[in-house]
């Protein structure tokens, strides 16, 4: 099986998993249901790396660490499949930032160009952005401040460790 078509098939597992994952905190749930973004997901081409950069660098916490999906058709026949996956949380937070180790991530074969960007609410952005630089990310843009209606908000943008965009908001006035 050659890569694209382990990441075809990850990919469609990666759906039915993170359905049932949505479901699967029912004690977290608040009693009315409402629509909700759920998390973002990255590939990375190491992820010890990765997570020693997004808990130093970002303070995220590692919320479950996933070694094989198991998945069942509806004529009851079962895959398992062997993976690389952690889902991580800012503290406080129920939103799952998700990386899956995929060495050929960033291969033009298998890379999507659909990923633009994870935004991150942070109270000092000076201080965010030190703590970012000194754990590895890439400053690419300097701190600036944005205008949006009655929203004011202090952005920075810069790279992770395998190139992927992040951006630091801190609020100023308004709210998203």
């Amino acid at each position: 099986m050659n890569s694209i078509t382990i990441s075809h098939q990850m990919g469609s597992y990666l759906l039915i998993l993170l359905f049932l994952s949505a479901f699967s905190c029912t004690s977290e749930r608040v009693a009315e249901e409402i629509p909700r973004f759920n998390h973002v997901v990255l590939y990375v081409t190491d992820m010890e790396r990765s997570i020693a950069f997004y808990s130093d660098a970002l303070g995220l916490e590692n919320h479950q660490r996933i070694d094989e999906l198991t998945i069942k058709d509806k004529s009851g026949s079962q895959n398992v499949v062997p993976v690389n996956m952690i889902l991580m949380r800012l503290p406080g937070s129920r939103f799952i930032f998700e990386m899956i180790e995929n060495p050929s991530a960033y291969d033009s074969t298998t890379a999507h160009s659909h990923y633009q960007h994870v935004g991150i609410e942070v109270a000092d952005i000076e201080e965010s952005l030190n703590r970012a630089v000194s754990n590895g990310a890439m400053e690419a843009t300097p701190i600036r401040t944005i205008y949006a209606g009655d929203i004011v908000t202090k952005t920075v943008s810069f790279k992770g460790p395998d190139g992927e965009q992040i951006e630091f908001m801190q609020m100023l006035e308004g709210d998203y």
